[in-house]
């Protein structure tokens, strides 16, 4: 046999060669049609998943933002909650500061106190006022120290 060098002319071939040259393109048909089938499964799995993973990523966002919206409620109570314990507390603390000015009075009542006496009741007076002062509930990240209790000299 000999070699064909042009290019642009088809080799000449004899009839068996012919039908060899069939039975190759019917091989190679066959073939290129398996690998159709195949890349068509593929495809249409790829869409399925595609299809899949799209469904997954609309779930996610929906229950993201369901429960975003389950924190941000969660959080305005909280701060209500917080809001109405610091208010109960004030009507505490203006409670006993009622208390204790009735008792210091109750206490006063039936003597009149010395000098010192009276500058210590005073500093007492002044103390409950501080420890029992009301406390802003619209900034609840305020921090109110205990104020320390007056020294009496006659106590010591």
């Amino acid at each position: 046999m000999t070699t064909h060098t042009d290019p642009v002319q088809p080799p000449e071939q004899d009839p068996t060669d012919l039908l060899g040259a069939v039975n190759s393109l019917s091989r190679n048909v066959v073939t290129l049609t398996q690998k159709l089938d195949v890349a068509s499964r593929i495809a249409k799995q790829n869409r399925l998943l595609t299809g899949a993973l799209a469904l997954i990523v609309v779930v996610i966002t929906v229950f993201g933002g369901w429960q975003w919206h389950r924190v941000s409620e969660a959080v305005q109570l909280n701060q209500a909650n917080a809001v109405q314990q610091c208010e109960n507390a004030n009507d505490s603390r203006a409670a006993n500061h009622v208390l204790w000015d009735f008792v210091l009075r109750l206490s006063a009542a039936d003597e009149v106190p010395t000098e010192e006496e009276a500058a210590n009741l005073k500093a007492l007076r002044k103390w409950i006022g501080q420890l029992y002062a009301p406390h802003d509930c619209d900034n609840l990240s305020e921090v109110y120290p205990i104020p320390p209790p007056p020294s009496f000299e006659a106590l010591r």
